[in-house]
């Protein structure tokens, strides 16, 4: 599992901390703009799969990887710019994709002998990137995804990127790492809870609530909480 996991981070990473509004406006307005985000993705994940370089097949593997997650995005952009726009069942249809991509690739891999022996090895530690993935999730995904269940089912301009000016969002990042981190520690580190809310309190009261809903409140929380607790038992 632990190639998985690497390559699943690789995929969060490029998706979400990576996946900037320059880059995706690029890829949203260039016809070649998905290329730009795929190869951010390939080139973590040769980082992320180093350790097991040394196998021709994973090279092989990682290829196929970066074609899939090209077509999978690409397919995302021409539906998404079609007359339903952008909605809730489209970016969980394309996560599921890419991460069951990832799936069959590393239990394909992993059957090798040489790529099982790598992974018995000191490339083992794949609590390490387990811990990197609930980050991930917890801190950058979570707001994207809050802002798809504001509007439930209902299309959203392609645009969804600019859903809080970039000095706000920041602020959201820094509260939910705080918040994940917290719980994954516990403890007595639990009176600090109302610190990681400070910055929500601060975008509140400068911004009106214009720019938070009530799943930012409660989904992004309940995500965060529920990265802490899984992280908690990562040891």
């Amino acid at each position: 599992m632990v190639l998985f996991w690497r390559l699943l981070l690789a995929h969060l990473i490029a998706d979400f901390p990576l996946q900037t509004d320059a880059v995706f406006a690029v890829k949203k307005e260039k016809r070649w703009g998905v290329l730009l985000h795929s190869i951010l993705f390939g080139l973590v994940a040769i980082l992320l799969a180093k350790p097991f370089l040394g196998s021709g097949a994973v090279w092989s593997g990682l290829i196929v990887l970066w074609l899939l997650h090209t077509a999978i995005d690409k397919t995302k952009l021409i539906l998404v710019s079609g007359r339903r726009g952008d909605h809730l069942v489209y970016f969980l249809s394309d996560q599921v994709l890419h991460i069951a991509a990832l799936a069959l690739a590393s239990s394909v891999l992993i059957r090798i002998p040489q790529v099982t022996a790598i992974a018995q090895g000191p490339a083992s530690d794949v609590h390490l990137f387990k811990l990197g993935a609930a980050y991930v999730v917890s801190i950058w995904a979570s707001p994207l995804l809050c802002f798809y269940c504001d509007g439930a089912f209902s299309p959203r301009k392609m645009g969804f990127k600019a859903y809080q000016p970039p000095h706000w969002r920041i602020l959201g990042y820094v509260e939910r790492g705080m918040f994940t981190a917290i719980v994954a520690l516990g403890g007595a580190l639990f009176f600090l809870i109302p610190i990681a809310f400070l910055p929500r309190v601060s975008i509140w009261y400068f911004a009106g609530k214009r720019d938070f809903s009530r799943w930012e409140l409660i989904l992004g929380s309940a995500m965060a909480i529920l990265a802490g607790a899984w992280a908690g038992t990562l040891g």
